[in-house]
């Protein structure tokens, strides 16, 4: 997969320490202007959002501080990371989440690599969260929008306007989340720091619809399988998670609103012929 834009790619990682300081004496720093590729999985809830990152030409000793080993839980720090993807005419997140690896490969010198593993929700799925029980008939959307703002994300509904009768919640906040969702059926996932909900096989909320077609970036024609279409495009930060697309194609069956259900991103800046797309899974909503 090649980068066919004509636009110069930018990447930005932002990286923020839970405790020390990186060389230019703060906790945070942001790394752009570096030769970085980046694989972006959003698979949709139960899974979580994940990102591998690679960074080539990053201080030796910001890499020491950063540097975090998965195989040790224990050693998993409370670091955050933030990658924005644009070109000169704009940026936009298209990752954020909790570092759960991060080391450097020393072998291949002199294009030393320093890799990045992160997890979008890694910790409000680990931490202890207090049981919540409610009597009577309860919104969901309260519900949902308290456990949002104690995980640490800003809450989105797209019409949820069911209740729930004495709901018991337990375990994470997470879990208690993924729990109300199923209890109520409906739709819910975490993305850039938001939680979203919306009834069953509905879209989340946004007026404008991304067009796919071979004019706006749409590769080839898309595919099919049991829970809808596949298709590849140019990456397009208006496509989101649980948001809807508008497919033009040959292909009639394929032409309509679908739900995107599932995204990966592969990008990469300044890396000649390096890929600048997404992946869609996606299931039908309408004409």
């Amino acid at each position: 997969m090649t980068n066919t834009s004509f636009t110069q790619k930018i990447l930005t990682v932002n990286i923020t320490l839970a405790s020390g300081t990186f060389a230019n004496g703060a906790n945070s720093v942001s790394l752009t202007g570096l030769r970085t590729e980046c694989t972006i999985d959003k698979s949709g809830h139960p899974s979580k959002n994940t990102a591998k990152i690679k960074i080539f030409g990053m201080l030796e000793t910001d890499m020491n501080k950063l540097t975090t080993v998965s195989f040790k839980a224990l050693a998993v720090k409370k670091n955050y990371v933030q990658v924005l993807a644009g070109d000169e005419n704009g940026m936009a997140t298209a990752f954020q989440g909790e570092i759960v690896g991060a080391f450097a490969n020393y072998k291949t010198p002199p294009n030393l690599v320093f890799s990045i593993e992160a997890t979008e929700g890694y910790y409000p799925a680990i931490a202890p969260c207090a049981p919540k029980s409610y009597k009577g008939g309860v919104s969901v959307a309260t519900v949902m929008s308290a456990l949002a703002k104690q995980m640490g994300y800003a809450f989105e509904n797209t019409g949820v306007t069911a209740q729930i009768h004495s709901p018991y919640l337990n375990g994470t906040a997470m879990q208690q989340a993924a729990a109300l969702a199923a209890a109520a059926n409906i739709e819910f996932g975490v993305d850039n720091g938001v939680l979203f909900i919306a009834p069953r096989g509905t879209v989340r909320g946004g007026s404008v619809v991304p067009l796919l077609s071979a004019q706006s970036g749409m590769k080839e024609c898309p595919t099919f399988d049991k829970e809808g279409i596949k298709v590849e495009c140019l990456y397009n930060p208006g496509i989101t998670l649980g948001g809807s697309i508008k497919v033009q194609s040959v292909v009639q069956v394929a032409c309509g609103v679908w739900r995107v259900n599932g995204l990966k991103h592969h990008l990469s800046a300044l890396h000649s012929g390096g890929p600048w797309l997404t992946e869609i899974n996606a299931s039908w909503v309408g004409e």
